[in-house]
């Protein structure tokens, strides 16, 4: 009967130390698979293009608060008593703060998108069923990943708050567009007179919109305002 029990312990403790063994060997797996994972080609090629275009949008949103704060500082000096100057006030600051808050969600963006293989590495450890792990083991990604890349992004480790973070620049970077030509077509009426300013908008106001326009299928507004509030 002791050599029994003895023996079932003996079972128990070699099936216990090769539990741990093959543990160890797929942890072993996963550290190999990690050190040397890279990314596949279409999630490095969205991290590229919104790396390119949040830092070349970050320049761009910082020359303009500059420029814009120019401007605000020639608004100050006209006469705060009326309500003319007091809404040109208003939208000369609401374009600085805009801008500058556009600037920081673009170096917010591209922190989360340089972050990214890091994290990816990171899953593949943490979650051998993740899909950087299973892409590491040489599974396809997922057919319907191809048409949402920001979820696509996020299954590799992106930050969940990444698409949010995209939807707000793009909001705030109108927003500061429109409050800077607001605030440009009120300083014209204002200090020129009517026939100088009714041919500069009329020159102004069409380009204007057609810029707007242009961007409009490459920024998909619609489809982004539908996604942001399902």
């Amino acid at each position: 009967m002791a050599h029994l029990v003895t023996s079932d312990r003996r079972t128990a403790s070699n099936f216990d130390e090769e539990k741990a063994n093959v543990s160890g060997h797929v942890g072993a797996e996963a550290l190999l698979l990690a050190q040397n994972f890279e990314v596949p080609a279409i999630v490095k090629q969205r991290i590229e293009a919104d790396m390119a275009q949040a830092t070349s949008a970050a320049v761009i949103t910082a020359l303009f608060s500059g420029t814009l704060v120019t401007l605000a500082q020639l608004v100050v000096t006209t006469d705060g008593s009326e309500l003319v100057p007091k809404t040109l006030r208003w939208f000369s600051y609401s374009s600085i703060f805009l801008a500058i808050t556009a600037t920081f969600l673009c170096l917010t963006c591209v922190r989360m998108c340089s972050d990214l293989p890091g994290f990816a590495a990171q899953l593949i450890v943490r979650d051998p069923n993740s899909l950087p792990a299973r892409v590491a083991r040489g599974e396809p990604i997922p057919a319907e990943l191809f048409s949402d890349m920001h979820e696509l992004m996020r299954q590799f480790g992106g930050a969940p708050a990444y698409q949010a973070v995209d939807n707000a620049f793009n909001l705030i970077f109108m927003f500061g567009c429109a409050c800077t030509f607001t605030s440009l077509i009120i300083w014209i009426w204002h200090g020129e007179e009517t026939p100088l300013a009714g041919s500069v908008m009329a020159t102004v106001i069409p380009t204007v919109f057609c810029v707007i326009w242009s961007f409009r299928p490459a920024y998909g507004f619609r489809a982004r305002i539908v996604r942001a509030f399902k």
